[in-house]
């Protein structure tokens, strides 16, 4: 399998491909507008339901102030126990849904194996939304030694996943995400890591994206240069509206820092509207 990450010609990308580095942007900066989107079931394990039972009591009005900070209802006692915990889960999965979107960082690619039906490399689409318009170029990644980088660049700290496109958004379930400690303490279930919940969350796009076959990797740790070996990058595909004098500079940096790998040029093939790679740039 090969992952495909498309750069438009300038000095962030020139500066990442001299130093073997890829970006990993904020998770809650991204260009779809439903990012990180995911449907929360609200529903109570039987666990959750005893605890609801044993320990909340929303007759108490000393405890008013707290329930109210919990679930966002100015009048906690108009609701049962089962209530008031399923949205007080509900207004902290939001919360932290948000927060680890917030804090996650992400690098995406397309990936193209045995099994796809199309190539996003000679998609028009990627070409035009991140290769600006074939000026730009596209690297192409060995899958097991970029992934192999990435998961010890970042001390294990990240998921990679490939991205499935539907109708709807995902659901959580808050049963999945908080477990009782001691019988006494409401806990975030230890068994579910918040690299998993962001990965759950960031898991599904809409349909409409689905061309762009991608692949993600989210990320919890705090760098935002991931170092990958030289011998990760197999092939540079440079866009055929490229300026020659870019074109040179492109090469310059593969022959010095990847002699190793192809350098290839994608075409727009006479009469169509259909792109063709070509062997040499």
């Amino acid at each position: 399998m090969y992952f495909y990450k498309f750069r438009t010609f300038d000095t962030n990308a020139l500066t990442a491909l001299s130093n073997n580095e890829l970006w990993f942007g904020k998770l809650d900066t991204q260009n779809d507008p439903f990012e990180g989107q995911c449907k929360i079931d609200k529903r109570l394990s039987e666990e959750l339901k005893r605890f609801a039972t044993q320990r909340i009591i929303p007759e108490d009005p000393k405890s008013y102030s707290a329930y109210f900070q919990l679930t966002g209802f100015h009048y906690p006692h108009k609701l049962s126990r089962l209530e008031l915990l399923e949205q007080g889960c509900l207004q902290m999965a939001n919360k932290m849904i948000v927060n680890l979107n917030s804090t996650s960082r992400i690098c995406s690619f397309s990936y193209y194996d045995s099994s796809s039906k199309n190539d996003a490399l000679t998609d028009n689409r990627m070409w035009g939304h991140y290769a600006n318009g074939l000026r730009g170029f596209c690297l192409v990644f060995d899958k097991d030694l970029l992934e192999k980088a990435i998961f010890q660049s970042t001390e294990k700290k990240a998921v990679g996943f490939k991205v499935r496109y539907q109708n709807e958004p995902d659901e959580l379930k808050v049963s999945d995400i908080f477990s009782v400690k001691n019988e006494l303490d409401l806990i975030q279930n230890e068994s579910l890591k918040g690299y998993q919940i962001v990965a759950k969350a960031a898991s599904t796009k809409s349909e409409h994206w689905k061309h762009e076959q991608e692949v993600r990797f989210i990320s919890l740790s705090d760098k935002t240069l991931v170092k990958y070996p030289s011998n990760a990058l197999k092939k540079i595909v440079i866009g055929g509206k490229m300026p020659t004098e870019q074109v040179n500079l492109l090469k310059d940096i593969m022959q010095s820092k990847y002699p190793h790998a192809e350098i290839k040029k994608m075409m727009m093939h006479q009469n169509s509207y259909e792109l063709k790679q070509v062997p040499k740039a």
